[in-house]
C-alpha cells in the first residue's frame, strides 16, 4: 500500500507541473506583449509586393486561354506592360482590368465572327505566388506553405490540417513584422467557429504558432496510466 501511495504522490506532482501554460518561446523568461489582444494595424495592399484581385487581369498576369478542338491557339499568354495580349489572328486586345469571364466573352465574339463556327473556349488567371506562411506548434501537419491570395486565420490553420487533440485553441498566436519590428497577437479560434469572433487576415511572412494545452496532455496521460494504477491498487490489497 505504501508503494501505491508513493506512486500516486509522484504522478499527482507530475500533473500539476504539466498543467502549467506554456509560450510560443524556448526562453522561459520571454515576457508576452502587454497589447497581445489588441488587433494589428491594417496592412496596406501596396505593401504586399504581388497583391492580385482576384479574377481581374493586370499587367503581368499568365491568361490561360483554351480553344477546344484548336491546338494552335490554346496556350498561355503574358498581359504586356501595356495591359494588352497579342492574339494569334484577332491581333492585340486590351486584357487588363477586365474579368476572366469578360476576356472569355470578347474572345469567343472575336474569334466567331470571321475564324470559327461556335467557338468553346475558357479563360482562366494563372494564380501568382504571394509569398511564404508558418504555421507551427500543435497543428496535424507544420510547415511551410506558399500563399497565392490573402486568406484568413482558419484558413491557414486548415493549410496544416487542422489542429491537433491537444491544441489550446483559446489562444493562437500570429507573429508579424510591421515596420521591422515583431509584434504578436493572440486570436480565440473558439470564438472563430462560433461565428462570434473576427476571422483575421494571415498575410505573407507571417506565423501562426498554436500551443498544447500542457492540462490536457496532462489528463491524457492519466487515462493512459489509469490501467497501471488500478493494476498496482489490485497488487497491494491481495498482499
Amino acid at each position: 500500500m505504501k508503494a501505491l501511495w508513493v506512486l500516486f504522490t509522484c504522478f499527482s506532482f507530475a500533473l500539476l507541473s504539466a498543467c502549467a501554460s506554456v509560450l510560443p518561446s524556448s526562453n522561459s523568461n520571454a515576457k508576452m506583449p502587454d497589447n497581445l489582444y489588441e488587433a494589428f494595424p491594417d496592412v496596406e495592399p501596396g505593401s504586399i509586393t504581388a497583391f492580385t484581385e482576384q479574377d481581374v487581369f493586370k499587367v503581368g498576369d499568365l491568361a490561360d486561354i483554351t480553344v477546344f478542338n484548336v491546338e494552335n491557339l490554346t496556350s498561355t499568354y503574358v498581359v504586356n506592360r501595356g495591359g494588352d495580349i497579342d492574339f494569334p489572328l484577332i491581333g492585340k486586345q486590351k486584357i487588363a482590368g477586365l474579368s476572366t469571364m469578360a476576356v472569355q466573352e470578347m474572345l469567343t465574339a472575336k474569334y466567331g465572327e470571321q475564324y470559327l463556327r461556335n467557338p468553346n473556349i475558357t479563360v482562366k488567371i494563372e494564380p501568382h505566388k504571394l509569398g511564404r506562411i508558418v504555421v507551427d506548434g500543435a497543428v496535424k501537419e507544420p510547415g511551410v506553405f506558399e500563399v497565392f491570395e490573402i486568406i484568413k486565420l482558419s484558413e491557414a490553420i486548415a493549410l496544416a490540417g487542422g489542429v491537433t487533440v491537444d491544441a489550446k485553441t483559446k489562444e493562437i498566436f500570429i507573429v508579424r513584422e510591421i515596420n521591422g519590428k515583431r509584434q504578436v497577437r493572440a486570436v480565440n479560434l473558439n470564438d472563430i467557429r462560433k461565428f462570434a469572433g473576427r476571422d483575421p487576415k494571415i498575410y505573407p511572412n507571417d506565423m501562426v504558432f498554436i500551443q498544447e494545452s500542457a492540462s490536457r496532455i496532462a489528463f491524457r496521460e492519466f487515462l493512459r496510466t489509469v490501467p497501471l494504477l488500478n493494476t498496482f491498487a489490485i497488487y497491494a490489497t491481495r498482499r
